[in-house]
């Protein structure tokens, strides 16, 4: 509607955006006034586990079937399909509850657990039960316990196949397949677990990773949030996984990312009714039925943006999800793309400084496939390094001796270009951002824990943890003149530091929103922030704010000054802004 009044950037990029992800139906939503703590689904009904028993509803069209209710037992915290025509449920009131559909009536129940029940499993006349203690019992259809693990934390997530046993318990996933002497075991929050013959789909930390005998492979590094639910769907095996931040993403039986949602619904738990369609259970007062959409084909010219720079040089190059690198000669208006081999999205490309001759490096680039890679002039690319999650984060020393990468697993490695060899790895933690300092000698980290970290860019030892933030740590920028480290993230603040001693100069907020974009102006007399759809420019010499620029550009991917009288921008419209600062 908007564009045919006329040409409207947020329209073109919300129209933009459906194309390529299609637009998800919801079926039918259906309040529940407690919310549901798990779901299961036994043919044309879905079961929620929910405060005082367990809700039904019909799958057809959501309409509420009468509660199985265990009375004023407080929550039942879980429930699992036993058959076509029977569940089990269990809760607050350490009590095993199995129910008949078909009458509404509970037929068995098996109390006296010594702890809150948090999980249910189900194979075969089988029931495992995780409780709050820690412990994993297996129950048989005659109500013998036997106790088969204990765990260093709470079950709250357990999964059950023929010949296989997994379960979370505090950090810790264990796993153990057929007669295999010892459980697999694998550090790592855990939040969803699928089980099927000789495998455990896990989502681990803000991944979903694939457990066997043999070890961890991961499949899905893109969640931004602790994975909170994993499905398998339908004849094909589409592996469906959510998390804490609202997205959803769905993939091919062979781990091809088919689909993404992003901002959907922050799931609390979820089952797969087919291919297509999903129950969800939002965290509120609500269940859902869903359906996806089906996969849109895109033209390799249509592949979207993952990453923005401005470089010196006077390109604006864009990482795309296809894997290629896009140049954009702001000077003769020239696009050409570079050949990258990465095999998924573009998050990071670094320009190395120095001259353009054939045999010397032009830029690295990191990507979702845990590659680093490096062209040279003559578009030659090799491989520097590769790890098991995506690289968050790149940078290159201004003279192009040093490089640093982060993986989402938290490792943040130092290379040296000169010689080409690794000079340091160490285990950091999450980190957003990298950035050498001007002078080439500190190298600072922006981090998911709050921290900002600098680095010794000689050795990769830490000098220093600064801390004064309220949320994650996004982006960081030194001045100029390398006195001064700016740092914003999630609390919608930017801080300035002293560098020389970690001491906070300032203090400046945007009030609302994360700040996803910062920069620092060449002559270091302003400083530029992008924030939910806003540039906020303040002089840095009295700390007022000189300038806020609305253009409507939803979340802003980059900001950075081209020269001392323009800054470039651009955000989730994909429609690159240039501002005269005059």
């Amino acid at each position: 509607m908007a564009l045919a009044a006329g040409e409207h950037p947020l329209a073109r990029g919300v129209l933009t955006q459906s194309r390529e992800r299609g637009v998800p139906k919801t079926v039918w939503k259906v309040g529940v006034e407690a919310g549901c703590s798990s779901v299961a689904r036994l043919g044309d009904v879905v079961a929620c586990a929910t405060l005082g028993g367990v809700a039904r509803f019909a799958l057809s069209d959501g309409q509420a079937l009468p509660l199985l209710s265990v009375g004023p037992g407080g929550w039942q915290r879980a429930v699992v399909a036993l058959s076509t025509d029977r569940l089990a449920s269990a809760g607050d009131d350490r009590t095993v509850h199995v129910w008949s559909l078909g009458t509404g009536e509970e037929v068995e129940h098996f109390g006296n657990f010594d702890s809150t029940i948090l999980s249910l499993a189900s194979s075969g006349s089988l029931l495992f039960v995780g409780l709050r203690d820690g412990r994993v019992f297996e129950l048989a259809a005659d109500g013998r316990r036997t106790l088969r693990w204990s765990m260093p934390g709470p079950v709250e997530v357990l999964a059950a196949a023929p010949d296989l046993l997994a379960a979370s318990g505090g950090r810790l996933v264990r796993a153990q397949f057929g007669s295999m002497a010892a459980p697999f075991e694998v550090n790592g929050r855990c939040g969803a677990l699928v089980a099927e013959a000789g495998s455990v789909t896990v989502g681990l930390e803000r991944s979903v990773a694939q457990v066997t005998a043999a070890g961890v492979r991961y499949l899905a590094t893109e969640h931004r949030d602790e994975v909170t639910s994993v499905v398998k769907a339908g004849p094909t095996a589409r592996l469906i996984s959510a998390d804490a931040a609202g997205v959803v993403q769905w993939w091919f039986g062979d781990w091809r990312r088919e689909g993404s949602l992003d901002e959907a619904v922050r799931v609390n738990a979820m089952v797969a009714v087919d291919d297509r369609r999903l129950v969800v259970a939002p965290r509120g007062p609500s269940l859902e039925l869903l359906e996806l959409p089906e996969r849109i084909e895109l033209l390799p010219e249509e592949s979207a943006p993952t990453f923005h720079a401005w470089w010196a040089r006077g390109w604006f190059v864009s990482g795309l999800s296809d894997g290629r690198i896009r140049r954009y000669d702001v000077a003769t208006h020239e696009v050409a793309f570079f050949e990258s081999k990465h095999r998924g999205p573009v998050r990071s490309v670094a320009e190395v400084p120095g001259e353009a001759r054939p045999e010397r490096l032009r830029h690295l680039s990191g990507g979702d496939d845990g590659q680093v890679l490096a062209q040279r002039w003559n578009g030659e690319v090799s491989t520097l390094d590769s790890g098991p999650k995506a690289v968050t984060a790149l940078a290159v020393s201004p003279d192009g001796s040093r490089a640093a990468w982060a993986f989402a697993e938290g490792t943040v490695v130092l290379w040296s270009l000169e010689v080409n060899r690794e000079v340091s790895r160490e285990p950091v933690g999450y980190v957003h951002r990298l950035a050498f300092s001007p002078d080439g000698r500190s190298l600072a980290a922006a981090r998911e824990d709050k921290h900002i970290a600098l680095y010794d860019s000689e050795t990769g030892k830490a000098r220093a943890t600064w801390s004064a933030t309220d949320g994650a740590a996004l982006v960081i920028r030194w001045s100029g003149d390398g006195t001064s480290l700016f740092s914003a993230g999630a609390d919608s603040r930017v801080t300035q530091w002293r560098a020389a001693d970690g001491s906070v100069v300032r203090t400046l907020s945007t009030g609302h929103g994360q700040v996803t974009a910062l920069d620092v102006s060449p002559t270091g007399e302003r400083l530029a922030a992008g924030s939910d759809g806003e540039v906020y420019v303040w002089s840095l010499e009295t700390g007022a704010l000189w300038a806020r620029v609305p253009a409507d550009a939803g979340r802003w991917a980059a900001v950075q000054f081209v020269d001392a009288e323009s800054l470039f921008a651009i955000g989730a419209d994909r429609m690159p802004h240039l501002f005269r600062l005059d």
